[in-house]
């Protein structure tokens, strides 16, 4: 719901009181936010690892000289750029500062524009020092997010996407099956965004009662008291600052949905709660089973919304759509489940292996990952009931008839006219559900 310029960041340290007043206007003139100290003992406890810009220092100054400071700031991060200033420059102390890893050097009387283009350019510098560590960030936390595993071009894909888009505090609309990973992809973005640092709320809209939904969204007073411990405090309040997560949106009815829109549209970025006008500021991830599109079409979903959510979309790859994934998505889960269990693992017999390559996984990595547990805990083939226990009534029906018409495509060796008369369907009724399970004929014949 928010979006913005990036800013660039300098902290300015020299103790001529005149030099700096004349920077400072320079630096905000140029639209760079600045902080100014003449006392370099101050300025280094508003440095840290996090910096996102460049630090410009005098050589000479009463309490600790430009090049020890400079030498502190390499023990936060060596990768801070610092830009030296000196009216005393030799030959020798800039070639030894330049090797020691000085940004730049800058000999006094300095040109304004000469030193706002170090600046600028110390501060690019830091962005992609920090965009770098970012990716490494979200290569470490993918290997703990079992959804994301795998080497396949459409997982690579989806975490070049996360990189780039979770620190954009754009709204992201995120699709997929049941078991692909959208809360995980959701909670990625949180983690790798700037605003991890603050909550991420998740709202289950299939289970959020429509009577009350403005109530849970943006809260209410309760008894009609004014007092702070009879306030209801809602959803959005709660996510302040953070990711408001909308969670099964397909399922939301459309009165919920007029509610949801009156959030969204709330001045764009500031939703307001009905409790006293007080702003929030949110990020907000939908997710849905379905296509929306669809849904809009059919006139299921309301278009205004949907266009007003889908500022970005992320499409999780179902577990057919990358099956070359499965080997390694498997072996994580049985070494995952043998440490769970505190059990070896056991030898995989053919039968498994070929459960393994030619089932479809309807229920994704969840399947997969509960499949696994079963092989360790020595269960034979339940493929029937797995991933089953977190799913909603509907779900758990829409489950069981894809793997019917599974079996009776296998029963007939994919022979579509003797699986229609074993299912005693219409042939279109049939077509429709194999469309709507993602069922590949031609894998089942012979």
């Amino acid at each position: 719901m928010n979006n913005h310029k990036e800013q660039l960041n300098v902290i300015l340290i020299d103790d001529d009181k005149d030099l700096i007043q004349a920077l400072e206007q320079a630096f905000e003139l140029e639209d760079i936010a600045v902080k100014c100290f003449r006392n370099p003992t101050k300025a280094i406890k508003h440095i840290s690892d996090d910096f996102d810009g460049a630090i410009i220092t005098d050589v000479r100054m009463p309490e600790m000289d430009g090049l020890d400071l400079f030498k502190k700031i390499q023990t936060i991060d060596p990768e801070i750029p610092v830009i030296v200033m000196t009216g005393h420059a030799d030959v020798p102390m800039v070639l030894s500062s330049l090797r020691d890893g000085v940004f730049d050097f800058l000999a006094k009387p300095i040109s304004t524009e000469q030193l706002i283009s170090s600046a600028r350019r110390g501060c690019k510098t830091r962005s992609l020092v920090l965009e770098n560590r970012r990716l490494r960030d979200l290569t470490q936390l993918v290997t703990q997010k079992d959804a994301l595993i795998g080497e396949s071009k459409p997982m690579v894909h989806l975490r070049e996407i996360i990189a780039q888009i979770a620190r954009a505090d754009v709204d992201i609309l995120i699709e997929g099956e049941t078991g692909t990973g959208k809360q995980t992809v959701a909670r990625m973005i949180h983690e790798l965004s700037d605003r991890a640092r603050f909550p991420f709320v998740d709202v289950n809209c299939a289970s959020m009662p429509t009577d009350a939904a403005s109530e849970e969204l943006f809260g209410r007073l309760k008894h009609e008291s004014v007092s702070s411990l009879g306030r209801h405090k809602g959803k959005l309040e709660a996510a302040d600052r953070g990711i408001l997560y909308l969670n099964k949106l397909e399922s939301a009815s459309l009165d919920l949905q007029g509610t949801l829109l009156e959030l969204v549209e709330k001045d764009e970025a500031k939703a307001k709660s009905y409790f006293n006008g007080k702003s929030f500021d949110v990020r907000i991830i939908a997710s849905s089973l379905e296509d929306l599109q669809v849904y809009v079409s059919s006139q299921k979903f309301r278009p205004d919304l949907y266009f007003k959510l889908n500022t970005f979309k992320i499409t999780i790859p179902s577990l057919r759509d990358r099956r070359e994934d499965i080997p390694f998505l498997f072996a994580h889960f049985l070494k995952e489940a043998s440490e769970r269990f505190q059990k070896k693992i056991p030898k995989i017999k053919l039968n498994d292996r070929k459960h393994l390559y030619d089932y479809d996984w309807p229920g994704n990595v969840q399947e997969l990952k509960n499949y696994a547990q079963t092989i360790v805990l020595g269960i034979t083939h339940p493929t029937e009931n797995m991933a089953l226990e977190n799913l909603s009534l509907p779900e758990r029906v829409e489950h069981f008839e894809g793997a019917i018409i599974r079996s009776a495509l296998k029963q007939s060796m994919g022979n579509v006219p003797k699986t229609i008369g074993i299912l005693s369907i219409p042939r279109k009724t049939f077509y429709d559900k194999v469309k709507r399970h993602n069922i590949d004929l031609k894998r089942y014949r012979n």
